[in-house]
């Protein structure tokens, strides 16, 4: 099955960014031309979605403004507890606009378009893109068992000793894992 969308969790509140991160929401942060979320959507677009659906939470008048620029392509969802829950809630929260498929990004990634393609031409419906070390300072440790993801976090020491990479933060869900990861969110 083609992948025609995106899901974009863009709900958190950027405490790392401190004051900066109270008036922008972390998408709308600027580094080149355009703010990072109006980049991801460009090659979101060049790689064949036909629909980018945002989880907003904190500053959601942003993305609101953004959706009305980008027509049908672009819809809205909000998470009303952003401030307490995780993005497993809010992914929970686009559920029925969901739909087949999806790729799944952060709002404040900056990659390549050979990240998203990597994804997608990867022979398997479900894949989690990982990069070697960054040294970023809030990086997400991946432990893996084979080809299975047995454990996530930012604490390298609760991991064992099969850490494939860091969590990039783009994936393919495929609809089967999309379910089974809802029954286990509620």
């Amino acid at each position: 099955m083609e992948v025609e969308t995106a899901v974009i969790l863009a709900a958190g509140m950027g405490i790392r960014l401190q004051e900066l991160g109270q008036s922008t929401p972390k998408g709308f942060l600027q580094l080149g031309e355009q703010p990072i979320i109006e980049e991801s959507i460009e090659r979101l677009t060049a790689c064949g979605m036909q629909r980018i659906i945002i989880v907003t939470g904190h500053l959601s008048d942003f993305y609101e403004r953004l959706q009305q620029r980008f027509n049908d392509q672009i819809l809205t969802v909000h998470n009303p507890h952003y401030a307490e829950s995780g993005t497993m809630y809010s992914l929970y929260c686009a559920r029925d606009l969901i739909e087949g498929d999806f790729l799944l990004l952060e709002s404040d990634l900056i990659y390549e378009q050979r990240a998203l393609t990597a994804v997608l031409n990867f022979p398997k419906d479900n894949v989690v893109l990982l990069s070697g070390q960054t040294n970023a300072g809030d990086e997400v440790y991946v432990e893996t068992s084979g080809e299975t993801i047995v454990a996530m976090s930012k604490n390298k020491a609760e991991l064992g000793s099969q850490i494939a990479g860091e969590l990039v933060g783009i994936s393919k869900i495929s609809q089967p894992l999309f379910q089974s990861m809802l029954a286990q969110a509620t």
